[in-house]
């Protein structure tokens, strides 16, 4: 089996994954309808102000991740 093969947790975590971005947004929707008047307008910086915070992180696990695999490929495992 390839490295890249797709197995059960992965499809499954696909699932989840498109699920909550759904319902993430479905909810945010759902609270800005009923929201009145010019308050709704601060959902806008609101979800730049979260977009960033996720991208950010997001960011920053995968440069520790890209390190991690880095530092692993120079030295043999059983020397970890």
């Amino acid at each position: 089996m390839s490295a890249h093969a797709l197995d059960a947790a992965g499809v499954l975590a696909a699932v989840v994954l498109v699920t909550g971005v759904f319902l993430l947004i479905w909810g945010a929707v759902a609270l800005v309808r009923v929201i009145p008047g010019w308050w709704r307008l601060l959902a806008i910086p609101a979800a730049l102000v979260l977009s960033w915070f996720v991208l950010y992180g997001v960011g920053v696990r995968r440069r520790c991740r890209d390190q991690i695999r880095r530092i692993r490929g120079a030295v043999p495992l059983a020397a970890i």
